[in-house]
């Protein structure tokens, strides 16, 4: 039997990124089905209203027709918008609780794809709450830096960086609530402590991270793309092939993606370990028992 991974372990820049590689490829099997069985149906979903939007303005002239079928199009765009949000953030949760359960069952083997589900809708609120609070704070800062940047292109570009900060230091405010049970506002301080003096490192690391995700989704992005441009969709009956493709890339990303997620985990229990020795103090506390 293969020995389990220690999360709460400091590592270095190197040995995260070699160890979120080392976590896939462990668990390849469980976190593709939980992917596919709980978030990709979501998306699914917001797929098919996509093909009905698709299909609704057809005729160019669509929104000049009658204000009836107009709302309709806002309506279906909304539905969209919100299914599309729920599966990214569903993903989120099915990756996260994954990890979690990884380090509370001493067999991984008995991770399944039912009890990452109960996990996931568990803390279903708590993943509604910070996403949608993430998000306003993230386009508020967005239109800050644009409105800086009419007065002066520095203030804007001033702006942007503090952006782009934020969003680094408050990439483990996911993992802070779910691991410590903080709320939204103790998870915001929580996770700007973790990440303050090591934020560049930790930006590196996503750019890494980020690098590897692209060279492996941006050749079948890239087929996709070649091949429908020799389609003609409506015409020809054959959009079905273009959802089918869509549908498969999306698959492909999420999953992708989820070592993104990975290496955000460990960098983050890495971090709790440098400055606390939670970790430590506990395997000292199991041979003092």
């Amino acid at each position: 039997m293969n020995a389990k991974i220690e999360f709460r372990k400091i590592r270095t820049f190197a040995e995260v990124i070699s160890i979120s590689a080392v976590f896939v490829q462990k668990n390849f099997v469980g976190l593709f089905k939980s992917v596919m069985l709980i978030a990709l149906p979501f998306m699914l979903i917001a797929l098919a209203i996509n093909v009905l939007l698709t299909i609704a303005v057809i005729p160019t002239d669509f929104l000049l027709q009658n204000s009836t079928q107009t709302a309709n199009l806002f309506f279906l765009v909304f539905v969209y918008l919100l299914l599309f949000g729920l599966s990214v953030m569903v993903f989120f949760g099915v990756i996260y609780s994954y990890i979690l359960l990884y380090i509370r069952y001493p067999d991984a083997g008995r991770i399944t794809v039912r009890a990452v589900y109960r996990k996931v809708f568990h803390d279903i609120w708590l993943y509604a709450v910070t996403t949608v609070m993430m998000s306003l704070l993230m386009v508020s800062l967005y239109f800050f830096s644009i409105l800086l940047g009419t007065v002066h292109f520095l203030l804007g570009g001033i702006a942007f960086c503090g952006l782009i900060y934020m969003a680094v230091g408050l990439s483990f405010i996911f993992m802070v609530r779910l691991v410590e049970r903080r709320g939204f506002i103790g998870g915001f301080y929580r996770s700007l402590y973790l990440i303050r003096e090591h934020w560049w490192q930790t930006f590196l690391m996503y750019l890494v991270a980020s690098c590897i995700t692209f060279s492996l989704v941006s050749l079948p992005g890239f087929f996709l793309t070649f091949s429908l441009r020799f389609i003609d969709l409506f015409e020809t009956g054959i959009y079905i092939y273009a959802i089918v493709m869509q549908t498969l890339f999306f698959a492909f990303y999420f999953f992708v993606f989820a070592t993104n997620l990975i290496v955000t985990a460990f960098q983050y229990f890495a971090l709790v370990e440098l400055k606390e020795g939670v970790g430590m103090m506990q395997r000292v506390e199991r041979i003092g028992g």
